[in-house]
């Protein structure tokens, strides 16, 4: 928490030492507490905060949890961003604006220009539900529980979380309406499969246990080596002989609408599921913004 009496010397070294960005953002418990400081965009927030609102950065700095970070965020994002941001801070990923803090992280293993890869998930639906159960009645509650309903734990990447949303949000909200899948679900091969793979075990990016299906996103499909085929050839082999079938999804479907909704019709009838007849009115305006707001 930061003092609203915050001095530019004060403030230049925050910045040297935490590696923060400006403009910050500082949360005061009255509004009489409000001063014109340059640079601070203050934030007013008079409910008692939940234990485990804030976490220690040091320097007497404390910074909101992500539990408390999303329900903040139920004010400021639709719900389809913050949807979109519950996927985030549950999954394996981040959109960083900087990779500089972000890559002095251990647990950081591959970046791209705009994000960051393989970093362990900063909270779990769980963890979000508890917290914001705790804030019932409270302005954000509403959007905040509203989202986590579509939320699930474990994506991998953006288009991994673009991919489940367009997949499973509701008609109403622009999806195909599909049931929930797992993501980056781990199987571990019986030992008679294991004799077609030396790995011992294959993470599926969205995965219906109950159907044994599996959709995985690859943006590289038609950038493929020799060695790349033949690893996709025997994943394939052992996931078929433990009677896992596999849809494969590309960046390109991904960015079609039409050719997306395939995808969807085939892994409705994998699931024993009928869509609705997308070209409905209201269902097609929904999938146009949805698909706006996400790609």
């Amino acid at each position: 928490m930061l003092s609203s009496e915050l001095p530019g010397s004060r403030l230049n070294a925050i910045i040297s030492e935490t590696g923060l960005s400006l403009p910050l953002d500082i949360l005061l418990g009255s509004s009489d507490l409000r001063r014109p400081i340059p640079l601070i965009r203050q934030h007013v927030f008079t409910q008692v905060t939940p234990e485990a609102s804030f976490v220690s950065i040091g320097k007497g700095l404390f910074v909101s949890t992500p539990e408390f970070c999303f329900f903040q965020m139920a004010g400021q994002l639709s719900l389809i961003e913050l949807i979109e941001l519950g996927y985030e801070l549950c999954g394996s990923y981040t959109l960083s604006q900087n990779r500089a803090l972000s890559q002095s992280s251990e647990s950081v293993q591959k970046t791209s220009d705009d994000c960051i890869y393989n970093r362990l998930p900063l909270t779990n639906v769980k963890k979000l539900s508890a917290f914001v159960d705790k804030l019932a009645g409270v302005k954000g509650y509403k959007q905040s529980a509203r989202a986590l309903s579509y939320i699930t734990d474990n994506s991998a990447s953006p288009m991994e979380t673009k991919l489940v949303m367009l997949l499973s949000l509701p008609y109403k909200l622009g999806g195909f309406g599909l049931p929930m899948p797992t993501m980056n679900h781990r199987i571990v091969p019986t030992k008679t499969a294991r004799q077609a793979s030396t790995r011992k075990f294959y993470i599926c990016d969205l995965f219906w246990p109950h159907d044994n299906l599996a959709v995985e996103y690859d943006s590289a499909l038609y950038h493929t080596g020799t060695e790349r085929i033949a690893s996709d050839s025997r994943r394939r082999s052992v996931l078929s002989l433990l009677g896992i079938n596999v849809i494969t999804v590309t960046s390109h479907q991904v960015q079609h609408g039409g050719e997306l909704e395939q995808v969807a019709k085939l892994i409705a009838q994998k699931t024993g599921r009928r869509l609705q007849h997308m070209r409905n009115p209201k269902s097609h305006t929904a999938q146009l913004m949805l698909r706006k707001a996400l790609l």
